[in-house]
């Protein structure tokens, strides 16, 4: 009970009514404080918990808590980078890291797509896969993407994938 107050603290918006902004702004207040990143990421996993009883017993069908990252990853997170760093990555990136720039997808998600996984410009994200290579964070990152135009119907071969895109 002392954990979910702690929790519950500075919320302002009801339970019903979350969003990802307001989750966002959850977290960011936590950070202005000058939390560690273990108590933000213990508070954000309460309140997760919490909305994610509501959705079992039917008030709700989406938990905005899980759609915003707030673990405690050990070391430095990357910083944001400038609108001028992410025009060079765009310049001389490859297609992996124009897609990445263009979806905003994982390193993994796109990884482990094969051809198979486009339909027609949807790119295909789901869990089910056979054999299972990877797992998504949650249910809520399986989605379709559309595919820019520029980036053609034919994904690049498992060959051609580099062996990592996280510089």
């Amino acid at each position: 009970m002392d954990a979910q107050e702690l929790a519950r603290r500075g919320v302002t918006v009801p339970p019903l009514s979350f969003t990802i902004a307001d989750v966002q702004q959850y977290v960011q207040r936590l950070e202005d404080q000058g939390l560690s990143a273990n108590t933000i990421s213990q508070r954000h996993g309460m309140m997760r918990a919490v909305v994610g009883s509501l959705i079992k017993r039917g008030h709700m069908t989406v938990n905005a808590w899980d759609r915003v990252d707030a673990s405690a990853a050990p070391g430095k997170s990357h910083k944001t980078p400038s609108p001028a760093e992410v025009k060079a990555l765009w310049e001389h990136g490859d297609w992996f890291i124009r897609m990445y720039l263009y979806t905003g997808l994982r390193e993994k998600e796109l990884t482990s797509r094969y051809q198979d996984h486009v339909d027609d410009r949807w790119l295909i994200i789901n869990e089910y896969d056979k054999p299972v290579r990877f797992r998504l964070k949650n249910k809520n990152s399986v989605r379709d993407i559309l595919l820019p135009d520029w980036c053609t119907p034919v994904m690049p071969s498992q060959k051609e994938m580099p062996k990592a895109t996280t510089t």
